[in-house]
Protein backbone atom coordinates (compact mmCIF):
# COMPACT_ATOMS: atom_id res chain seq x y z
CA UNK A 1 0.00 0.00 0.00
CA UNK A 2 1.28 3.47 -0.90
CA UNK A 3 1.12 6.72 1.07
CA UNK A 4 2.47 10.08 0.01
CA UNK A 5 4.20 13.00 1.73
CA UNK A 6 2.74 16.41 2.47
CA UNK A 7 3.69 19.36 0.33
CA UNK A 8 6.10 21.84 1.95
CA UNK A 9 5.35 25.57 2.01
CA UNK A 10 7.50 28.66 2.56
CA UNK A 11 7.20 30.97 5.53
CA UNK A 12 4.94 33.93 4.83
CA UNK A 13 3.86 37.07 6.69
CA UNK A 14 0.10 37.74 6.57
CA UNK A 15 0.31 41.01 8.55
CA UNK A 16 0.00 43.15 5.37
CA UNK A 17 -3.67 42.10 5.36
CA UNK A 18 -4.25 44.48 8.30
CA UNK A 19 -4.13 47.34 5.78
CA UNK A 20 -7.20 45.87 4.11
CA UNK A 21 -9.49 46.01 7.15
CA UNK A 22 -11.50 48.77 8.75
CA UNK A 23 -11.00 48.46 12.51
CA UNK A 24 -14.16 50.46 13.16
CA UNK A 25 -16.26 47.93 11.29
CA UNK A 26 -14.40 44.69 12.04
CA UNK A 27 -13.15 44.93 15.58
CA UNK A 28 -11.77 41.41 15.52
CA UNK A 29 -9.95 41.81 12.22
CA UNK A 30 -6.43 42.10 13.58
CA UNK A 31 -7.03 39.18 15.92
CA UNK A 32 -8.25 37.05 13.00
CA UNK A 33 -5.17 37.89 10.92
CA UNK A 34 -2.94 36.94 13.84
CA UNK A 35 -4.81 33.63 14.11
CA UNK A 36 -4.42 33.07 10.36
CA UNK A 37 -0.67 33.64 10.56
CA UNK A 38 -0.30 31.46 13.64
CA UNK A 39 -2.14 28.50 12.11
CA UNK A 40 -0.28 28.80 8.82
CA UNK A 41 3.05 28.65 10.63
CA UNK A 42 1.87 25.65 12.66
CA UNK A 43 0.90 23.84 9.46
CA UNK A 44 4.20 24.81 7.81
CA UNK A 45 6.18 23.19 10.62
CA UNK A 46 4.01 20.06 10.88
CA UNK A 47 5.45 16.67 9.95
CA UNK A 48 4.39 13.06 10.33
CA UNK A 49 7.64 12.23 12.13
CA UNK A 50 7.30 14.94 14.79
CA UNK A 51 3.55 15.23 15.26
CA UNK A 52 1.96 12.12 13.80
CA UNK A 53 -0.51 11.91 10.93
CA UNK A 54 -3.61 12.37 13.13
CA UNK A 55 -2.40 15.67 14.61
CA UNK A 56 -1.25 16.88 11.18
CA UNK A 57 -4.69 16.12 9.76
CA UNK A 58 -6.43 17.93 12.62
CA UNK A 59 -4.22 21.02 12.24
CA UNK A 60 -4.68 21.10 8.47
CA UNK A 61 -8.46 20.85 8.70
CA UNK A 62 -8.58 23.69 11.23
CA UNK A 63 -6.34 25.83 9.03
CA UNK A 64 -8.55 24.96 6.03
CA UNK A 65 -11.50 26.41 7.96
CA UNK A 66 -9.52 29.57 8.83
CA UNK A 67 -8.42 30.04 5.20
CA UNK A 68 -11.98 29.54 3.95
CA UNK A 69 -13.12 32.27 6.36
CA UNK A 70 -10.25 34.49 5.22
CA UNK A 71 -11.35 34.11 1.61
CA UNK A 72 -14.82 35.26 2.72
CA UNK A 73 -13.59 38.19 4.79
CA UNK A 74 -11.22 39.45 2.08
CA UNK A 75 -13.39 38.62 -0.91
CA UNK A 76 -13.24 42.24 -2.05
CA UNK A 77 -9.44 42.37 -1.72
CA UNK A 78 -7.26 41.68 -4.74
CA UNK A 79 -4.38 39.69 -3.26
CA UNK A 80 -2.19 40.31 -6.29
CA UNK A 81 -2.03 43.96 -5.22
CA UNK A 82 -0.64 42.94 -1.82
CA UNK A 83 2.54 41.12 -0.82
CA UNK A 84 0.59 37.96 -0.01
CA UNK A 85 1.90 35.00 -2.03
CA UNK A 86 1.30 31.34 -1.19
CA UNK A 87 4.26 29.19 -2.28
CA UNK A 88 4.05 25.39 -2.16
CA UNK A 89 6.62 22.79 -3.21
CA UNK A 90 6.07 19.57 -5.15
CA UNK A 91 5.70 16.48 -2.96
CA UNK A 92 8.07 14.33 -5.08
CA UNK A 93 10.56 16.99 -6.15
CA UNK A 94 10.83 19.72 -3.50
CA UNK A 95 13.03 21.74 -5.82
CA UNK A 96 9.92 22.52 -7.87
CA UNK A 97 7.45 25.06 -6.51
CA UNK A 98 4.63 27.34 -7.58
CA UNK A 99 3.23 30.46 -5.92
CA UNK A 100 -0.05 32.29 -6.35
CA UNK A 101 -1.83 35.12 -4.59
CA UNK A 102 -5.03 33.13 -4.46
CA UNK A 103 -6.97 31.77 -1.49
CA UNK A 104 -8.22 28.92 -3.65
CA UNK A 105 -4.65 27.79 -4.35
CA UNK A 106 -3.92 27.77 -0.64
CA UNK A 107 -7.07 25.71 0.00
CA UNK A 108 -6.23 23.18 -2.74
CA UNK A 109 -2.72 22.63 -1.36
CA UNK A 110 -4.07 22.20 2.17
CA UNK A 111 -6.49 19.58 0.88
CA UNK A 112 -3.61 17.73 -0.79
CA UNK A 113 -1.87 17.55 2.57
CA UNK A 114 -5.02 16.41 4.36
CA UNK A 115 -5.23 13.54 1.86
CA UNK A 116 -1.54 12.79 2.47
CA UNK A 117 -2.21 12.50 6.23
CA UNK A 118 -5.19 10.22 5.56
CA UNK A 119 -3.10 8.01 3.26
CA UNK A 120 -0.45 7.74 5.97
CA UNK A 121 -3.10 6.80 8.54
CA UNK A 122 -4.45 4.15 6.15
CA UNK A 123 -1.09 2.49 5.54
CA UNK A 124 -0.31 2.58 9.27
CA UNK A 125 -3.24 0.30 10.12
CA UNK A 126 -2.77 -3.39 10.92
CA UNK A 127 -4.69 -5.00 8.08
CA UNK A 128 -4.29 -8.38 9.72
CA UNK A 129 -6.78 -7.17 12.32
CA UNK A 130 -10.43 -6.85 11.14
CA UNK A 131 -10.84 -3.40 12.69
CA UNK A 132 -7.51 -2.25 11.26
CA UNK A 133 -8.55 -3.43 7.80
CA UNK A 134 -11.86 -1.58 8.09
CA UNK A 135 -10.11 1.61 9.26
CA UNK A 136 -7.59 1.45 6.41
CA UNK A 137 -10.41 1.15 3.88
CA UNK A 138 -12.22 4.09 5.49
CA UNK A 139 -9.12 6.32 5.42
CA UNK A 140 -8.38 5.50 1.77
CA UNK A 141 -11.94 6.49 0.78
CA UNK A 142 -11.67 9.75 2.73
CA UNK A 143 -8.30 10.48 1.10
CA UNK A 144 -9.83 9.88 -2.35
CA UNK A 145 -12.72 12.21 -1.52
CA UNK A 146 -10.33 14.92 -0.33
CA UNK A 147 -8.27 14.66 -3.52
CA UNK A 148 -11.49 14.83 -5.55
CA UNK A 149 -12.36 18.11 -3.79
CA UNK A 150 -8.89 19.51 -4.48
CA UNK A 151 -9.20 18.43 -8.11
CA UNK A 152 -12.48 20.30 -8.48
CA UNK A 153 -10.83 23.48 -7.18
CA UNK A 154 -7.91 23.07 -9.57
CA UNK A 155 -10.18 22.31 -12.51
CA UNK A 156 -11.80 25.76 -12.38
CA UNK A 157 -8.62 27.67 -11.56
CA UNK A 158 -6.57 29.96 -13.83
CA UNK A 159 -3.22 28.63 -12.56
CA UNK A 160 -0.97 27.72 -15.46
CA UNK A 161 2.43 27.06 -13.89
CA UNK A 162 1.53 24.37 -11.37
CA UNK A 163 3.80 21.77 -9.82
CA UNK A 164 3.24 18.32 -11.37
CA UNK A 165 1.60 16.97 -8.23
CA UNK A 166 -1.20 19.53 -8.58
CA UNK A 167 -1.89 18.75 -12.23
CA UNK A 168 -5.26 17.33 -13.17
CA UNK A 169 -3.54 14.23 -14.57
CA UNK A 170 -1.80 13.41 -11.31
CA UNK A 171 -4.79 14.17 -9.09
CA UNK A 172 -6.98 11.87 -11.20
CA UNK A 173 -4.34 9.12 -11.02
CA UNK A 174 -3.99 9.61 -7.27
CA UNK A 175 -7.75 9.36 -6.71
CA UNK A 176 -7.86 6.11 -8.71
CA UNK A 177 -4.92 4.70 -6.75
CA UNK A 178 -6.46 5.54 -3.37
CA UNK A 179 -9.73 3.89 -4.40
CA UNK A 180 -7.82 0.86 -5.68
CA UNK A 181 -6.15 0.48 -2.30
CA UNK A 182 -9.48 0.84 -0.51
CA UNK A 183 -11.00 -1.78 -2.82
CA UNK A 184 -8.02 -4.02 -2.07
CA UNK A 185 -8.95 -3.84 1.62
CA UNK A 186 -12.41 -5.15 0.72
CA UNK A 187 -10.79 -7.90 -1.36
CA UNK A 188 -8.66 -8.97 1.59
CA UNK A 189 -11.70 -8.96 3.88
CA UNK A 190 -13.87 -10.94 1.46
CA UNK A 191 -11.09 -13.48 0.86
CA UNK A 192 -10.52 -14.08 4.57
CA UNK A 193 -14.26 -14.35 5.29
CA UNK A 194 -14.87 -17.05 2.70
CA UNK A 195 -17.28 -15.06 0.54
CA UNK A 196 -18.42 -16.80 -2.66
CA UNK A 197 -15.78 -17.02 -5.38
CA UNK A 198 -18.11 -15.31 -7.86
CA UNK A 199 -18.31 -12.23 -5.63
CA UNK A 200 -14.58 -12.13 -4.89
CA UNK A 201 -13.96 -12.31 -8.65
CA UNK A 202 -16.06 -9.16 -9.12
CA UNK A 203 -14.28 -7.33 -6.29
CA UNK A 204 -10.90 -8.36 -7.75
CA UNK A 205 -12.01 -7.21 -11.21
CA UNK A 206 -12.74 -3.74 -9.83
CA UNK A 207 -9.32 -3.71 -8.16
CA UNK A 208 -7.69 -4.66 -11.44
CA UNK A 209 -9.57 -1.91 -13.29
CA UNK A 210 -8.64 0.77 -10.74
CA UNK A 211 -4.97 -0.21 -10.71
CA UNK A 212 -5.08 -0.26 -14.53
CA UNK A 213 -6.45 3.29 -14.57
CA UNK A 214 -3.85 4.49 -12.07
CA UNK A 215 -1.04 2.81 -14.03
CA UNK A 216 -2.12 4.35 -17.33
CA UNK A 217 -2.34 7.85 -15.87
CA UNK A 218 0.93 7.65 -13.92
CA UNK A 219 2.82 6.33 -16.94
CA UNK A 220 1.76 9.27 -19.14
CA UNK A 221 4.49 11.39 -20.71
CA UNK A 222 3.67 14.28 -18.34
CA UNK A 223 4.13 12.21 -15.18
CA UNK A 224 6.38 9.20 -15.84
CA UNK A 225 9.65 11.07 -15.29
CA UNK A 226 8.28 12.92 -12.29
CA UNK A 227 6.70 10.19 -10.17
CA UNK A 228 8.86 8.14 -7.82
CA UNK A 229 9.82 4.84 -9.47
CA UNK A 230 8.64 2.97 -6.37
CA UNK A 231 5.10 4.17 -7.07
CA UNK A 232 5.18 3.04 -10.68
CA UNK A 233 6.55 -0.35 -9.62
CA UNK A 234 4.03 -1.06 -6.85
CA UNK A 235 1.09 -0.01 -9.04
CA UNK A 236 2.32 -2.26 -11.85
CA UNK A 237 2.78 -5.26 -9.54
CA UNK A 238 -0.75 -4.88 -8.20
CA UNK A 239 -2.16 -4.33 -11.69
CA UNK A 240 -0.77 -7.67 -12.84
CA UNK A 241 -1.61 -9.50 -9.60
CA UNK A 242 -5.25 -8.44 -9.58
CA UNK A 243 -5.63 -9.20 -13.25
CA UNK A 244 -4.56 -12.68 -12.21
CA UNK A 245 -6.75 -12.76 -9.10
CA UNK A 246 -9.94 -11.93 -11.00
CA UNK A 247 -9.39 -14.85 -13.38
CA UNK A 248 -8.35 -17.18 -10.55
CA UNK A 249 -11.64 -16.70 -8.70
CA UNK A 250 -13.68 -16.67 -11.92
CA UNK A 251 -12.15 -20.04 -12.78
CA UNK A 252 -13.73 -21.51 -9.63
CA UNK A 253 -17.13 -20.44 -10.97
CA UNK A 254 -16.41 -22.20 -14.27
CA UNK A 255 -15.59 -25.35 -12.32
CA UNK A 256 -18.91 -25.17 -10.45
CA UNK A 257 -20.66 -24.88 -13.83
CA UNK A 258 -18.67 -27.83 -15.27
CA UNK A 259 -16.95 -25.53 -17.80
CA UNK A 260 -13.54 -27.14 -17.57
CA UNK A 261 -11.99 -25.68 -20.71
CA UNK A 262 -12.85 -22.13 -19.60
CA UNK A 263 -11.53 -22.94 -16.14
CA UNK A 264 -8.13 -23.93 -17.52
CA UNK A 265 -8.04 -20.87 -19.77
CA UNK A 266 -8.58 -18.46 -16.89
CA UNK A 267 -6.15 -20.27 -14.58
CA UNK A 268 -3.49 -20.21 -17.28
CA UNK A 269 -3.89 -16.44 -17.55
CA UNK A 270 -3.96 -16.05 -13.75
CA UNK A 271 -0.76 -18.06 -13.33
CA UNK A 272 1.05 -16.06 -16.00
CA UNK A 273 -0.02 -12.66 -14.68
CA UNK A 274 0.78 -13.44 -11.05
CA UNK A 275 4.10 -14.91 -12.19
CA UNK A 276 4.93 -11.65 -13.96
CA UNK A 277 4.18 -9.75 -10.74
CA UNK A 278 6.55 -12.04 -8.80
CA UNK A 279 9.36 -11.50 -11.33
CA UNK A 280 8.93 -7.73 -11.31
CA UNK A 281 9.03 -7.45 -7.51
CA UNK A 282 12.02 -9.79 -7.08
CA UNK A 283 14.19 -6.97 -5.70
CA UNK A 284 11.55 -5.59 -3.36
CA UNK A 285 11.29 -6.14 0.38
CA UNK A 286 10.67 -9.80 1.24
CA UNK A 287 7.47 -8.99 3.13
CA UNK A 288 6.15 -7.10 0.11
CA UNK A 289 7.05 -9.99 -2.21
CA UNK A 290 5.12 -12.48 -0.10
CA UNK A 291 1.63 -11.35 -1.17
CA UNK A 292 2.53 -11.74 -4.84
CA UNK A 293 4.28 -15.07 -4.31
CA UNK A 294 1.24 -16.37 -2.47
CA UNK A 295 -1.06 -15.31 -5.31
CA UNK A 296 1.18 -17.03 -7.85
CA UNK A 297 1.36 -20.23 -5.79
CA UNK A 298 -2.44 -20.42 -5.50
CA UNK A 299 -2.96 -19.90 -9.23
CA UNK A 300 -0.16 -22.29 -10.21
CA UNK A 301 -1.44 -25.11 -7.99
CA UNK A 302 -5.05 -24.67 -9.14
CA UNK A 303 -3.93 -24.57 -12.77
CA UNK A 304 -1.95 -27.81 -12.44
CA UNK A 305 -4.94 -29.64 -10.98
CA UNK A 306 -7.42 -28.25 -13.51
CA UNK A 307 -5.18 -28.98 -16.49
CA UNK A 308 -4.54 -32.55 -15.34
CA UNK A 309 -8.27 -33.19 -14.84
CA UNK A 310 -9.14 -31.75 -18.22
CA UNK A 311 -6.36 -33.63 -20.02
CA UNK A 312 -7.24 -36.99 -18.47
CA UNK A 313 -10.99 -36.79 -17.89
CA UNK A 314 -12.95 -33.98 -19.52
CA UNK A 315 -10.80 -33.29 -22.63
CA UNK A 316 -12.57 -30.00 -23.30
CA UNK A 317 -11.14 -27.47 -25.72
CA UNK A 318 -9.33 -24.64 -23.91
CA UNK A 319 -10.35 -21.36 -25.55
CA UNK A 320 -8.12 -18.26 -25.68
CA UNK A 321 -8.82 -16.22 -22.56
CA UNK A 322 -9.44 -13.15 -24.76
CA UNK A 323 -12.53 -14.81 -26.20
CA UNK A 324 -14.15 -15.34 -22.79
CA UNK A 325 -16.74 -12.87 -21.49
CA UNK A 326 -15.30 -9.85 -19.71
CA UNK A 327 -15.64 -10.23 -15.97
CA UNK A 328 -18.20 -8.12 -14.12
CA UNK A 329 -16.85 -5.53 -11.70
CA UNK A 330 -18.20 -4.74 -8.24
CA UNK A 331 -17.15 -1.42 -6.69
CA UNK A 332 -17.17 -1.57 -2.89
CA UNK A 333 -15.59 1.84 -2.30
CA UNK A 334 -16.21 5.43 -3.32
CA UNK A 335 -14.65 8.82 -2.69
CA UNK A 336 -15.95 10.08 0.67
CA UNK A 337 -16.04 13.79 1.44
CA UNK A 338 -15.01 14.85 4.95
CA UNK A 339 -17.64 16.76 6.91
CA UNK A 340 -14.97 19.31 7.93
CA UNK A 341 -14.65 20.48 4.32
CA UNK A 342 -18.16 21.94 4.36
CA UNK A 343 -17.20 25.15 6.12
CA UNK A 344 -20.14 27.50 6.80
CA UNK A 345 -19.69 31.21 6.18
CA UNK A 346 -18.43 33.09 9.25
CA UNK A 347 -20.81 35.20 11.30
CA UNK A 348 -21.54 38.53 9.55
CA UNK A 349 -19.17 40.68 11.60
CA UNK A 350 -16.63 41.39 8.90
CA UNK A 351 -18.17 42.70 5.68
CA UNK A 352 -15.74 43.40 2.85
CA UNK A 353 -14.57 47.01 2.39
CA UNK A 354 -16.95 48.86 0.08
CA UNK A 355 -15.92 51.10 -2.79
CA UNK A 356 -17.93 54.06 -1.44
CA UNK A 357 -20.08 54.79 1.58
CA UNK A 358 -19.90 53.30 5.06
CA UNK A 359 -20.07 49.52 5.17
CA UNK A 360 -23.03 47.99 7.00
CA UNK A 361 -22.51 46.57 10.45
CA UNK A 362 -24.44 44.21 12.65
CA UNK A 363 -26.15 45.93 15.62
CA UNK A 364 -24.95 44.57 18.96
CA UNK A 365 -28.50 43.71 19.95
CA UNK A 366 -29.01 41.39 16.97
CA UNK A 367 -28.04 37.83 17.70
CA UNK A 368 -25.97 36.08 15.02
CA UNK A 369 -27.81 33.53 12.93
CA UNK A 370 -27.60 29.93 14.13
CA UNK A 371 -24.89 27.80 12.60
CA UNK A 372 -26.09 25.28 10.05
CA UNK A 373 -26.14 21.63 11.15
CA UNK A 374 -23.04 19.57 10.32
CA UNK A 375 -23.04 17.88 6.97
CA UNK A 376 -22.79 14.17 6.39
CA UNK A 377 -19.28 12.96 5.51
CA UNK A 378 -20.34 11.46 2.19
CA UNK A 379 -20.17 13.47 -1.02
CA UNK A 380 -23.43 15.05 -2.05
CA UNK A 381 -25.70 13.07 -4.33
CA UNK A 382 -29.25 11.87 -4.78
CA UNK A 383 -30.94 10.35 -1.73
CA UNK A 384 -30.89 6.55 -1.50
CA UNK A 385 -33.98 4.71 -2.68
CA UNK A 386 -36.54 3.62 -0.13
CA UNK A 387 -36.10 0.32 1.67
CA UNK A 388 -39.20 -1.04 -0.05
CA UNK A 389 -37.66 -0.35 -3.45
CA UNK A 390 -34.56 -2.22 -2.44
CA UNK A 391 -36.34 -5.29 -1.17
CA UNK A 392 -36.28 -6.71 -4.68
CA UNK A 393 -32.96 -5.41 -6.04
CA UNK A 394 -30.77 -4.82 -2.98
CA UNK A 395 -31.83 -7.89 -1.06
CA UNK A 396 -31.33 -10.20 -4.02
CA UNK A 397 -27.94 -8.62 -4.71
CA UNK A 398 -26.72 -9.15 -1.15
CA UNK A 399 -28.07 -12.69 -1.05
CA UNK A 400 -26.25 -13.30 -4.32
CA UNK A 401 -23.04 -12.23 -2.59
CA UNK A 402 -23.41 -15.14 -0.20
CA UNK A 403 -25.18 -13.52 2.77
CA UNK A 404 -28.35 -14.96 4.25
CA UNK A 405 -31.65 -13.21 3.54
CA UNK A 406 -32.12 -12.42 7.24
CA UNK A 407 -28.67 -10.85 7.59
CA UNK A 408 -29.07 -8.90 4.33
CA UNK A 409 -32.49 -7.58 5.37
CA UNK A 410 -31.15 -6.43 8.74
CA UNK A 411 -28.13 -4.74 7.11
CA UNK A 412 -30.34 -2.90 4.60
CA UNK A 413 -32.49 -1.57 7.41
CA UNK A 414 -29.45 -0.35 9.35
CA UNK A 415 -28.05 1.26 6.19
CA UNK A 416 -31.34 3.02 5.37
CA UNK A 417 -31.60 1.08 2.13
CA UNK A 418 -28.07 1.87 0.87
CA UNK A 419 -26.86 -1.41 -0.69
CA UNK A 420 -23.18 -0.46 -0.62
CA UNK A 421 -23.27 0.53 3.04
CA UNK A 422 -25.20 -2.64 3.83
CA UNK A 423 -22.46 -4.69 2.17
CA UNK A 424 -19.86 -2.82 4.21
CA UNK A 425 -21.77 -3.63 7.40
CA UNK A 426 -21.98 -7.30 6.46
CA UNK A 427 -18.31 -7.51 5.55
CA UNK A 428 -17.24 -5.46 8.57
Amino acid sequence: MLAFNMKATDKMDVKPLTKEIDACVWRGGESFIAELGSWRERVRLSSFAKHGAEECKSNLLHYYKVVTHAAFHFRATTLTKTTILFRWHDTFNTGLSAAYADWQYERACILFNVAAALSFLATSQDRGDPQGLKSACHYFQQAAGTIATAREICKSSPWIDRTPDMSSEFLEALEALLLAQGQKCFFEKASSDGIKDAIIAKIAAECAALYEEAALRLSSSQLRNHIAQEWLDVVEWNRKAFDGYQHYFAAAVHKENHEYGEQVARLTHATNRCGEAVLLCSKADKALQEQFRRAHALAKEAHARAKKDNDLVYTERVPPVETLPKLERKAMVRAVRLAELDVPEPEPEAPPPAAAGPPPSVPPSVAPPPKPPPQEPEMSGPPPPSFEELEVTGLSELVGMGFTAAAATDALKRADGDVQRAAELLLG
